[in-house]
């Protein structure tokens, strides 16, 4: 049983959960007399209304519980927080129903508003809870039979990949993880796919991943390599990136590569996931509804200001009216950044450069629009496309990357969240000319990652705003 039919298994429960209980609670405000206009209970059931009402309210409340991030993790959930997570999910998707249908309705007496509300949250909380408690103590049950498994594979043939090894699986029992065995990696420790270490098989090296990522079914990756050179992991960390998949690392090498960031680590389990922000189930959910929101909302009111400068541009210099260039982003994965063109045609060399302010490759409507970031505004295709997000750190290219790691190997952790059309970095600091200044610059970005926060993205955007206002974009 896979996380992806699990998560089907809970959506559907949900959806069967909400039908029942909507109905349900249709007998019983037929029967308080809030609806009296109805004749008969059937009449009343089978209305259209009542049934658009349904599909409608469906919808409103998959929208809640996909908020509150129930469906993220499906696998060992607490029984406790999944408790508390429904309540509060019942609680406000009730009031919303309260204030989209049955204030519509006309009882005999007020009071029978406040009857209904506590017969609606009662008997969704029921059925909704009831039907999730199943599916979650069977799922554990099956964790703790070996039915359902994390399988994850050990990088590394060492010291440190035997005792990641043997952690995981005293936790079997509670996290359901299944060692697929040993990957060699590092030149020290290759060997051939047919040995043995620890009783457990060799299943190749870096060369045969993306095969085995595949053909075993692997959930998780796990990196416990015997060498106290950052720069060789993290040249194995950014490898991985592109299976999107949770990446945890052995907890002694965690320090050396966070530079002091705190992280989260798994309970009982001595490893960290580099794949997780600080960012909670809710709040990753409502930033990306307000990125999709806001893009969709943005590239449609600013439309005119489009064409204005899609003929402004033009008519500045020849050459295209956009200007492409490959970044890498969330999870590592590359992605092709759109921007408003700002320098002349066909000044880009074969080695990336940097700009600054008084860069002659700029051309004179170009300095008005780096002034108020206007050449930015096209990155809001990329935000609704999900490559990008409104706040984030800001995406680099791979050439610069590669720099910035040899002396800020932390870096690769802002890989772990949607890169943005603005940043604090960018904010605080503004554009970088060098490398130096892009080390500079990135102490602003890791302050935001490990400070992140939907009010902490609001004080970025008033501030951007600001700037776009007083042109100090530059």
């Amino acid at each position: 049983m896979r996380k992806k039919q699990i998560r089907i298994y809970y959506i559907m429960a949900d959806l069967i959960a909400l039908i029942l209980g909507w109905i349900c609670f249709n007998i019983v405000r037929f029967k308080v007399g809030a609806v009296e206009y109805y004749s008969s209970l059937s009449d009343f059931l089978f209305d259209f209304k009542n049934i658009a009402d349904l599909f409608i309210l469906l919808a409103f409340w998959m929208f809640i519980f996909f908020l509150s991030g129930y469906y993220n993790h499906v696998i060992g959930k607490s029984r406790l927080e999944e408790f508390f997570q429904t309540l509060f999910s019942i609680l406000l998707g009730t009031l919303g129903v309260f204030f989209l249908v049955i204030l519509n309705d006309i009882p005999w007496t007020y009071k029978v508003y406040y009857n209904l509300i506590i017969y609606l949250f009662t008997i969704q909380f029921i059925f909704t809870y009831t039907a999730r408690l199943i599916i979650t103590q069977t799922v554990t049950n099956k964790i703790h039979n070996g039915d359902i498994c994390q399988r994850c594979v050990v990088i590394g043939t060492g010291a440190r990949a035997r005792a990641a090894k043997e952690e995981i699986l005293s936790a079997r029992n509670t996290f359901g993880y299944d060692v697929a065995g040993y990957l060699a990696l590092l030149s020290g420790e290759k060997t051939l796919a047919s040995d043995i270490f620890d009783n457990f098989p060799i299943i190749g090296n870096i060369d045969d991943m993306d095969e085995l990522m595949e053909e075993l079914k692997i959930d998780e990756i796990i990196v416990a390599i015997d060498s106290d050179n950052d720069q060789e992991v993290l040249k194995v960390l950014y490898g991985l990136y592109k299976y999107n998949l949770p990446i945890k690392l052995y907890v002694d090498k965690a320090r050396i590569l966070t530079g002091g960031i705190r992280v989260r680590t798994l309970t009982g389990v001595p490893l960290v996931d580099l794949t997780e922000s600080n960012f909670n189930d809710t709040e990753h959910n409502i930033k990306i509804c307000i990125d999709r929101l806001v893009s969709a909302l943005g590239l449609v009111l600013f439309s005119p200001l489009f064409i204005y400068l899609m003929i402004r541009v033009r008519l500045d210099s020849k050459g295209p009216v956009f200007f492409s260039q490959w970044r890498v982003g969330y999870r590592g994965k590359p992605f092709k950044i759109w921007k408003f063109r700002t320098m002349y045609y066909e000044q880009e060399t074969s080695q990336p450069q940097l700009s600054w302010n008084t860069d002659p490759r700029i051309t004179p409507f170009g300095k008005i629009m780096r002034k108020y970031r206007l050449d930015e505004l096209p990155q809001l295709w990329n935000v609704l496309k999900g490559e990008m997000s409104l706040v984030g750190p800001r995406p680099e290219q791979k050439y610069y990357i590669d720099q910035i790691v040899k002396l800020a190997p932390y870096y690769y952790l802002l890989h772990n969240v949607r890169p943005g059309i603005t940043s604090w970095g960018l904010v605080k600091y503004g554009y970088a000319a060098d490398v130096p200044q892009m080390i500079e610059r990135l102490q602003y970005d890791m302050l935001y990652y490990e400070n992140m926060s939907l009010l902490l993205d609001l004080k970025i955007m008033i501030y951007t705003v600001k700037t776009v206002v007083t042109g100090k974009g530059v």
